[in-house]
């Protein structure tokens, strides 16, 4: 079984440097748009089966891109949005303010997030054995999703994950 992963197309929040989270549904920019355009030609001979995607629309527009040409079942699952930011949403990063015990700003817990990504990618696994499936998702979920197939941390952050970059792809086989 195979997985590619992708983070979404730039949005305009990513460019100002302000948290979106899962309650911001924010499209891609120009830029974001190709980024996906140069995604769906780098993967244009890679063989797929499916696109499992996050339900925000950056995600989705992201995926709609990447597939285009192709005859792919999407498949959305809630379970792939981005990390919750809570009180955070839309306002400028703060790195100093987002640790993994951030509960009075209401952010969604690593051990939540990772817990959600897990079960999801655990379905997609049983569902779909054997495909070679394509994910999109965010940059937080994205490193949960690695976290899966790599391994959690030691320190059992996400941390020490590398963040993808807008429609980076990473590829794990099983």
């Amino acid at each position: 079984m195979e997985f590619y992963i992708v983070r979404h197309g730039r949005t305009n929040n990513n460019d100002l440097g302000i948290y979106n989270g899962c309650r911001s549904d924010e499209d891609l920019n120009a830029v974001g748009v190709a980024q996906a355009e140069q995604t769906r030609d780098a993967l244009r001979d890679t063989a797929l089966d499916l696109i499992v995607c996050s339900p925000l629309r950056r995600a989705k527009h992201t995926a709609a891109i990447i597939g285009e040409g192709r005859d792919l079942p999407v498949v959305y699952d809630e379970r792939l949005r981005e990390r919750d930011m809570g009180a955070l949403t839309g306002k400028p990063f703060l790195k100093s303010q987002v640790g993994d015990a951030s509960a009075e700003y209401g952010v969604e817990t690593i051990e939540s997030l990772c817990a959600r990504v897990r079960a999801a990618l655990d379905d997609i696994r049983a569902n779909y054995e054997g495909k070679r499936v394509l994910i999109v998702s965010h940059g937080v979920a994205a490193k949960a999703i690695c976290a899966y197939f790599e391994g959690m941390p030691e320190d059992g952050t996400l941390r020490p994950i590398p963040l993808l970059d807008n429609c980076e792809v990473r590829k794990y086989s099983l």
